[in-house]
């Protein structure tokens, strides 16, 4: 063999061998980025699902909240960001009285974050149980809801 032949030889072998390590590197680094990829969806999986319950907690649960203003006075809040419609408030025991503006009277919509004020004077004879309660349905949603609450009392002076 002469010479020329045998560094042709010596070279196609490094290149062999090169290009042989350098596929066995890549298929390291592409196991790695698969095993990182991998790892990265188990993370976005694990915060779409987070995200999922805390869309229902606030879509599912009762969306209202009772607060006394002063004097007789009382608000009731939709807390959520979804508009509340064919709302009913009535009291349990069913003969407490609640006292609305004329266009709040009977069946009303109540928008997100939006608020609809009442007047409630117990009187003596008022029991202890005194709680609002409240059916509607959400935007877009037939299914009927009901949310019961105590009327907080007047603070003490």
């Amino acid at each position: 063999m002469d010479i020329p032949t045998l560094i042709v030889a010596i070279v196609a072998g490094a290149a062999a061998v090169a290009s042989a390590v350098i596929a066995h590197l890549a298929r390291a680094d592409a196991r790695t980025a698969g095993e990182e990829a991998g790892r990265a969806a188990e993370r976005a999986t694990s915060a779409t699902e987070r995200m999922a319950l805390i869309q229902s907690q606030i879509f599912d649960g009762p969306p209202w909240e009772v607060s006394y203003l002063g004097g007789s006075a009382y608000l009731l809040t939709n807390t959520s960001p979804v508009g509340a419609e064919q709302v009913r408030i009535t009291t349990d025991p069913a003969d407490l009285q609640l006292s609305f503006d004329a266009a709040d009277e009977g069946i009303i919509t109540i928008g997100a974050r939006s608020a609809v004020k009442f007047l409630f004077a117990p009187s003596l004879g008022t029991g202890f149980k005194r709680d609002i309660v409240v059916t509607w349905q959400r935007e877009g949603d037939a299914d009927q809801r009901q949310w019961q609450h105590p009327i907080p009392p007047k603070p003490n002076k």
